[in-house]
């Protein structure tokens, strides 16, 4: 996948994870049936802000207390529905799309990029 050339590094289990900084970046095992509720999810059972790929949708959930503000994204997928139609006899209620993530000396910052009909917007440019 030239994955080396772009210095990502390929997690091979779905239960593996990596931290960078405050931010938890994982596959996942946890699913819920609804965009968003994977990712409270994650929030809870990690404690420490999380983006997953695991319910190939997108979703986002944030909790602020004593601690500050940790956050939560769903990845959604970049899979070929086509093909998603093969794997599952129902409508996959997955969506397109793809993260992002600005890191800061003190903070992170993680947009969300779905790609509705071929088409996204990503640092103020739209993409066919």
């Amino acid at each position: 996948m030239g994955l080396e050339k772009l210095n990502i590094k390929f997690l091979k289990g779905a239960e593996d994870y990596r931290i960078r900084g405050k931010l938890v970046l994982l596959h996942g095992t946890i699913i819920r049936k609804k965009a968003g509720d994977t990712a409270k999810a994650n929030l809870e059972k990690y404690g420490l802000s999380v983006i997953c790929g695991h319910s190939h949708r997108g979703g986002s959930t944030y909790k602020t207390d004593l601690l500050g503000t940790r956050g939560s994204w769903e990845n959604y997928c970049l899979c070929d529905f086509k093909l998603a139609k093969e794997w599952r006899m129902d409508l996959a209620d997955w969506q397109q799309g793809f993260s992002y993530i600005y890191y800061y000396p003190d903070r992170f910052e993680v947009h969300q990029c779905p790609i509705i009909k071929g088409k996204f917007t990503a640092l103020g440019k739209e993409y066919k």
